[in-house]
């Protein structure tokens, strides 16, 4: 048996929402979603330069701050998540790539040719945000052809009967 000698305050009558883990870890969830889309749209937008050349694998996303202002247990129908993120990106350009490739090729063929066309496929890259390096697999198709002087050959095949037509267009190299 109690008693009491003051009036009772306070309490609550019903039923009261209650923080949970649970609802704290999909707060936290939602806030690096919510950043990192964030950061990418922005990343995206800051470019420039469209010639740069960013991988899947070349980014990183990190967390730097979190603040929760609540506990598990707490009695409350709302709370606030606030936190800080970064986005750090490894990216090349693509055309110094392409003109190293080109440099290679026309290497290993052994001639002057020309790039006519071309493919590149990347494979999946791994990189090193700390030493600010990346490295990737990657196929390289192309297609290379002989530079032709118009000028030169209209010159050669001017007045020319068909024979001796046959016998120039026939006698130019890569034909």
């Amino acid at each position: 048996y109690a008693s009491s000698k003051e009036p009772m305050k306070g309490g609550f009558i019903g039923e009261a929402k209650v923080v949970t883990n649970d609802d704290i870890t999909k707060a936290k969830e939602k806030l690096a979603e919510t950043l990192k889309s964030s950061l990418e749209q922005d990343f995206i937008l800051s470019f420039t330069d469209k010639d740069l050349k960013i991988l899947d694998g070349a980014k990183e996303f990190k967390i730097l701050k979190e603040e929760i202002k609540t506990k598990p247990g707490a009695a409350q129908d709302n709370f606030q998540v606030f936190g800080e993120a970064s986005l750090t990106a490894i990216a090349f350009k693509e055309s110094n790539l392409l003109s190293l490739l080109r440099n290679l090729a026309q290497k290993e063929l052994g001639v002057d040719l020309t790039c006519k066309n071309f493919e590149i496929n990347y494979g999946l890259s791994r990189a090193d945000f700390e030493s600010k390096k990346i490295s990737f697999p990657m196929e390289f198709k192309a297609k290379f052809i002989r530079p032709i002087s118009l000028d030169q050959l209209r010159e050669q095949i001017l007045n020319k009967n068909e024979t001796e037509l046959k016998t120039i267009i026939f006698s130019l190299p890569g034909l």
